[in-house]
């Protein structure tokens, strides 16, 4: 586990999925794929990937993918699986999600794991350009391409890995440093999942708390 910032607090896991998982997951997730649905301030325009959410009843991987989030993390198998079902993405050529932060009042999420399925030919980077405080989450959010921006955080695909950032303080206040990307995929595509684990004890419409 390399720990890449402290706000948000943020680690890289390589080799957490084999080759045969990617691909197993990708095969389950293909002919399902649906335009992805936007959350908070974000418009339509800002998210241009595919997505579904795969129920880990579904397939015996999905539930080991969240006994391993659980033993990685520490934190109870109860409340990582006990929260939203794995969403896998699909970002063809030109496909993008723009600045955002993963975790609301109607959605309080205290972790998210970001799986990625392939290596990305071009593009296709998790970008935190307020990451240990390289500029204001104001200025984060409205950048339209934050990979080139320069500072902050940037993650590049590598098939298997797994990315870890933790969206609230230890004193359960949201992290604004957690404003995001996911970058424009310019050349080939990118296939990812979003693995996110509930505030313990939150259900949608609460405050997170700690």
């Amino acid at each position: 586990m390399q720990t890449l910032s402290l706000r948000p607090l943020s680690f890289l896991v390589r080799d957490f999925l084999s080759e045969d998982e990617c691909e197993r997951l990708i095969g389950l997730a293909r002919p399902r794929l649906q335009q992805s649905l936007t959350m908070g301030n974000a418009s339509a325009s800002e998210r241009t990937s595919e997505s579904v959410f795969l129920p880990a009843a579904e397939d015996g991987l999905l539930r080991e993918l969240q006994e391993r989030l659980s033993a990685l993390t520490r934190l109870p198998l109860q409340q990582v699986a006990g929260g939203e079902d794995i969403q896998l993405v699909h970002y063809p050529q030109g496909a993008a999600f723009g600045m955002h932060h993963d975790s609301s009042a109607f959605l309080p999420r205290l972790l998210t794991a970001f799986y990625y399925l392939n290596e990305v030919e071009g593009g296709g980077e998790t970008a935190f350009p307020a990451a240990d405080g390289a500029m204001s989450p104001d200025e984060a959010l409205a950048l339209a391409e934050p990979a080139a921006a320069g500072g902050g955080l940037v993650v590049k695909p590598a098939r298997g890995a797994a990315l870890l950032w933790y969206n609230h303080g230890e004193d359960g206040s949201r992290d604004a440093c957690a404003v995001h990307a996911g970058c424009r995929v310019t050349a080939g595509e990118k296939w990812g999942a979003n693995h996110w684990v509930r505030v313990r004890g939150a259900t949608p419409g609460e405050e997170p708390s700690s």
